[in-house]
């Protein structure tokens, strides 16, 4: 779809007829700035996911003296007609937005991203060079059944309606809940493609970083499979080191969920590690 077009459809939107919502509070996208901050973090979430499931790295990384800045890629954290009209480069076009933003008050910015928000964070990493780049279950591989032919079947069927139930997990975030029918029950195939054109993309871009990696992988993330490590070594050739953790299981959502605090705790080790051995 070409610019004027995707303009176009946008202006036609009407909200009534549509079924677009409000942004969900707890899909906001957040700062924080801990006084006397000197180096700073980007943090990009998943696909489908929102700001509010980040903010427990993000709380723990500005307790360790970090500005932070979660921001909610277009079409996220309000509703599937919403994501309908959104792609790929408007959500790495958001990010890119908000690291300008964070480095032009920060002289470093690191980065880090979970499963989509890896690919992103990979992205903004060979853009700009950041020396630092944490990886939660990176989207380089998806477990996904016939992810291959998402993007063919994206041109005949927007969502395939599966009534999925919500998990324990689930049921015990208000956040999550009050966007589970939204984004989870049912499989979105049109968006779902760009997240696919963007592991493709973004993989090509692998020899371009040059940062200290941290690769963090769920033993049992069915999402995710942890052979992606082999596939970032391979291909990340000329980034100045690369450490990867795998958690005896966890699951795909372990930044997040009963896990996000060991995932936290070998975040901030990584980090004073590597503090004496500049890129």
């Amino acid at each position: 779809m070409t610019n004027l077009k995707k303009l176009k459809k946008l202006l036609s939107l009407d909200a009534r007829r549509d079924g677009l919502l409000p942004t969900a509070s707890h899909a906001l996208p957040f700062r924080i700035d801990p006084p006397g901050a000197r180096e700073a973090f980007l943090i990009c979430h998943g696909y489908t996911g929102i700001p509010d499931e980040m903010r427990h790295l993000a709380t723990v990384l500005a307790g360790a003296g970090y500005a932070v800045s979660v921001p909610r890629y277009p079409g996220h954290g309000t509703c599937r007609e919403d994501l309908f009209h959104c792609g790929a480069e408007d959500w790495l076009r958001c990010a890119l937005d908000a690291y300008a933003n964070l480095s032009a008050e920060y002289p470093v910015v690191h980065i880090a991203g979970h499963s989509m928000g890896g690919l992103i964070a990979t992205a903004i990493a060979a853009i700009h060079g950041s020396s630092r780049l944490v990886l939660m279950a990176p989207a380089f591989s998806l477990s996904i059944p016939r992810i291959q032919w998402i993007p063919f079947t994206s041109h005949f069927v927007r969502d395939i309606k599966r009534n999925r139930q919500p998990s324990d997990f689930d049921r015990s975030n208000p956040a999550r809940m009050q966007i589970f029918a939204q984004y989870w029950q049912d499989d979105l195939v049109a968006p779902t493609a760009g997240l696919v054109y963007l592991s493709r993309l973004v993989r090509g871009l692998l020899p371009r970083v040059k940062a200290r990696v941290l690769v963090l992988l769920g033993e049992k993330d069915t999402t995710v499979p942890v052979s992606v490590s082999s596939l970032i070594g391979r291909k990340a050739i000329n980034a100045s080191h690369i450490e990867t953790v795998v958690f005896d299981n966890a699951g795909h959502l372990f930044p997040f969920d009963s896990d996000r605090d060991r995932s936290s705790t070998v975040v901030l080790r990584w980090l004073a590690d590597s503090a004496s051995k500049p890129t």
